[in-house]
């Protein structure tokens, strides 16, 4: 990550932190744009970048708009990385508080279940009964 869009991102998490996160908003957007036009559409820190967009907008209580970015961010991973891949666990478990922020937690079950899986087979053998 060049050094400017980290420094764009720790900014942004540390407004959030503040309980600040409209101040986060235009910072993590420009860090979207930035990461797509640098790696194109289909790379995986763009999925980063757009479930960094969504939890702010959760943060917000725009959880409606968070909804297409989780599930963008879903695409990319699985597309790119597999559906087991470990990112995937991560992303499911956004997209699934996502669904339950809404109201949808019959949504969301299965993809916390499917979150769990993935992040539990991809532990090393020895903490997969955890």
């Amino acid at each position: 990550m060049p050094r400017l869009l980290r420094h764009r991102s720790n900014l942004a998490s540390t407004h959030t932190d503040l309980g600040r996160a409209a101040d986060a908003l235009p910072l993590v957007e420009r860090a979207l744009q930035i990461t797509e036009a640098a790696l194109g559409p289909d790379h995986p820190n763009v999925a980063t970048a757009l479930g960094n967009l969504a939890s702010i907008y959760k943060e917000l209580g725009r959880a409606a708009d968070a909804l297409p970015l989780d599930q963008w961010a879903v695409q990319i991973t699985e597309a790119v990385l597999g559906p087991d891949h470990p990112d995937m666990a991560i992303r499911l478990g956004n997209l699934a508080v996502t669904y339950r922020k809404l109201g949808r937690a019959a949504d969301a079950l299965p993809l916390f279940e499917r979150a769990q899986h993935i992040a539990r087979t991809a532990r090393n053998p020895v903490e997969k009964n955890v």
